[in-house]
């Protein structure tokens, strides 16, 4: 049986007669045990020299119930109590010279006492990247720092909390679960929940909202194995108190003219530089395309386009990257056949590079555009750009036709 340090344990036996006197111990072994309380027949307790103590301030108590019944409380257990616990009775007679002779004794059955740490070997802290303290349109990263000794090769589930009630959940195997009224913003890429290592746990909110703020904690819980659905223990982070603004948004009459300062104020100052290293190839050559993202102030997103000449004002998408970094490919790029598994990097100058291994046909040529949307207090903005590309065949190349 476990139980949290603080709790009482009891133990009951029965058949106790003026005669006898009454011993209660722990231990793995006749050679190990540990005597807790002994009850004279002179009705004089004793405690055993590990709770001598613990007996002084009341925390180890004998309570006699009935004539034939006695109880054991241990008050606020430790780890130290778990062990096999046990009543050993003996039965003495009086000799005619007076002295006292025990004839025979009994031990009742063991019985197993699991003392469960209330996260004394489990710190949890939590912290935030960018202050407590945000605007409307700002983005809220969240660290869950697990201090455990030998991490990992132990099991953790982690739950995020927003004032007390479930935002997210990470089991031992790393799948992560959201809650269903977070859901929708999740798969728009404006939250999202990352298991950097077994003892990191990172919460992201892009464009936090006034419904963001409150106080955030993390929960971890140890499982014995990944699948367990009890866990060994569990303990909560402290909080953060996260504060949003809302944002101040100016209303102009119509019939008044805006002030330029407020235009400058609500614009964009990303930029883009689109290029390519392989302007022009032949059939089977590779393309490399190159996206430079500067002035962005909040995380964005990026769709590569294909602008086939044969089909004016026709584009096809080629690949996206969202904003919390995740990747997809378009569906005529998906099954990596001919021009084998495009890739998508990103370098840490705010480059996006777009890797087509082999170009299928002359048609790939054209134009390729990029086209990047920040999102920042409420807003978004798109920019756009383009670098041109010329695929010839390889009789093309042979005969010198252009």
């Amino acid at each position: 049986m476990g139980h949290w340090p603080g709790d009482q344990e009891e133990k009951k036996e029965k058949g106790i007669s003026r005669e006898e006197n009454l011993q209660l111990g722990k231990g793995a072994g006749e050679h190990h045990a540990q005597e807790i309380l002994t009850l004279s027949k002179n009705f004089i307790l004793k405690p055993g020299p590990s709770y001598e103590q613990r007996f002084l301030e009341r925390d180890v108590q004998l309570n006699k119930v009935g004539n034939t019944t006695y109880k054991l409380i241990i008050g606020k257990v430790k780890p130290s109590d778990q062990g096999q616990l046990y009543c050993e009775a003996a039965e003495w007679i009086e000799d005619p010279d007076g002295t006292w002779k025990d004839i025979s004794s009994k031990q009742t059955q063991r019985t197993s006492l699991a003392v469960v740490s209330q996260g004394r070997d489990l710190p949890v802290d939590i912290t935030a990247a960018a202050g407590h303290s945000l605007a409307e349109g700002d983005t809220l990263q969240l660290s869950c720092v697990v201090g455990a000794p030998k991490s990992s090769s132990r099991h953790f589930e982690v739950t995020w909390l927003l004032n007390e009630r479930e935002v997210a959940r990470v089991d031992p195997h790393g799948v992560l679960m959201w809650e269903e009224e977070y859901q929708e913003r999740a798969k728009l890429g404006q939250l999202r929940a990352s298991k950097p290592s077994n003892t990191v746990y990172v919460l992201t909110i892009y464009e936090v909202g006034l419904k963001d703020k409150g106080t955030y904690q993390c929960s971890v819980s140890e499982m014995k194995t990944p699948g367990d659905l009890h866990s060994i223990q569990t303990n909560v982070s402290s909080g953060i108190q996260v504060n949003v603004k809302p944002t101040v948004h100016l209303i102009f009459p119509k019939e008044h003219h805006i002030p330029t300062w407020y235009l400058l104020f609500a614009e964009s100052h990303m930029r883009l530089a689109v290029s390519t290293s392989t302007p022009q190839v032949t059939v089977g050559d590779p393309l490399i395309l190159h996206c430079q993202v500067q002035g962005a102030t909040s995380p964005v997103s990026l769709r590569w386009w294909h602008l086939p000449p044969q089909h004016p004002g026709h584009r096809v998408l080629v690949a996206t990257v969202e904003q919390d970094g995740s990747q997809s490919l378009g569906s005529a790029y998906q099954d990596g056949g001919a021009r084998g598994s495009l890739r998508l990097e990103k370098g840490s100058s705010g480059t996006f590079t777009l890797v087509i291994p082999s170009t299928l046909d002359e048609d790939d040529g054209g134009q390729y555009r990029c086209e990047v949307t920040q999102w920042s207090r409420g807003r978004n903005w798109t920019e756009k750009g383009e670098a041109a590309v010329t695929v010839s065949s390889m009789a093309a190349n042979l005969y010198g036709v252009q």
